[in-house]
């Protein structure tokens, strides 16, 4: 994913930067399409496709925001990680190495752009028979552009959760109490923002190239909702370790708190000596703290995500399944 750093990097620091110089890079792309198209003739029909040009610019703009913001993360994530995560500096370095490796790969979006341009290629029968123009070769370069920038939105996706995945396998070490989801709040916001993606970008490639068939309709809701839902299971794993955590920690502090009682009622059997009652004082002030202790694990949040996190999951999961009976029924009806 440094590709694409790389080749639309700015030196001036700043958002409004940082859209000029995606933009400029996206916009040659798009008159280099106008110059092709006017030396074949027919330059009306190209500026004639706004469903392309609008798809194009969103979706680049969109996609290459995604590197910049994963490419942020990356850089944040071992921070944090050395912090939450049980493991010596060597082994962390070592794992994160391999996780930051294979995380910005550019191999897999382009294997994604060779495999759906020779698949759909196929499928249509026309490989590469029909390029006997410039602009029909133009129009290919600018597939492979388009499914190279969409493999990327996917691996920057899957990357994520795997990324999340693997944090969440790793031993925590952390205090248990109400304040656990703010921990894992920095982990929450990106698979937040990831799933709204994977929600928009799918409803709006509807928009401009609506499903042809009722399967392709079911099997397009099927990829929102399993996008969007599959978010969720990196944190209920770090939700199994945090409600294993806080059984152990309570069971601990009951057996430390019977063991204290068991102390004071030996020490308020025994002579009342000024050693006898000070023993007695300090007992009772660390069964006290034990049970302060106790409340405050027993309060403590089982769920690294807050209530608002679940919600907007799951209203778009709802969303998906809801717009998709109602397409199913249009279309049963019309």
């Amino acid at each position: 994913m440094d590709f694409w750093t790389a080749i639309s990097r700015t030196q001036r620091p700043g958002l409004f930067w940082w859209f000029v110089s995606r933009f400029s890079f996206l916009s040659v792309i798009w008159l280099s399409g106008l110059a092709v198209f006017a030396i074949d003739g027919i330059p009306l029909q190209y500026l004639g496709n706004l469903g392309f040009h609008l798809s194009f610019f969103v979706q680049g703009i969109i996609i290459l925001y995604a590197v910049h913001g994963f490419r942020s993360f990356l850089e944040w994530l071992p921070t944090w990680a050395c912090q939450i995560l049980r493991l010596d500096e060597h082994e962390f370095q070592r794992s994160f190495e391999k996780v930051e490796w294979w995380a910005l790969s550019f191999i897999p979006p382009l294997i994604w752009a060779i495999a759906t341009i020779l698949t759909f290629s196929y499928i249509s029968g026309s490989l590469f028979s029909e390029i006997s123009t410039a602009h029909s070769a133009w129009n290919l370069a600018a597939s492979f552009f388009s499914n190279l920038l969409a493999g990327t939105g996917v691996w920057i996706i899957i990357s994520l959760w795997l990324l999340i995945f693997w944090v969440s396998r790793q031993p925590l070490n952390l205090q248990l109490s109400r304040e656990t989801s703010k921990i894992f709040r920095p982990l929450a916001s990106p698979s937040l923002y990831a799933s709204a993606s994977v929600f928009l970008l799918m409803f709006i490639v509807q928009l401009f190239y609506p499903p042809a068939s009722v399967p392709e309709l079911l099997i397009n809701r099927f990829v929102i909702l399993l996008g969007v839902l599959a978010f969720l299971v990196p944190f209920y794993n770090i939700h199994l370790v945090l409600v294993g955590m806080k059984r152990d920690e309570l069971s601990n502090i009951d057996k430390q708190t019977n063991e204290l009682i068991t102390e004071l009622n030996n020490a308020a059997t025994g002579i009342a000596t000024q050693d006898t009652k000070d023993r007695i004082a300090t007992i009772m002030a660390r069964l006290l703290a034990t049970r302060i202790k106790g409340e405050t694990v027993k309060e403590a949040q089982e769920w690294p995500v807050e209530l608002g996190f679940l919600s907007a999951i799951g209203g778009m999961a709802v969303m998906s399944v809801v717009s998709a009976i109602i397409d199913f029924a249009t279309r049963m009806l019309l």
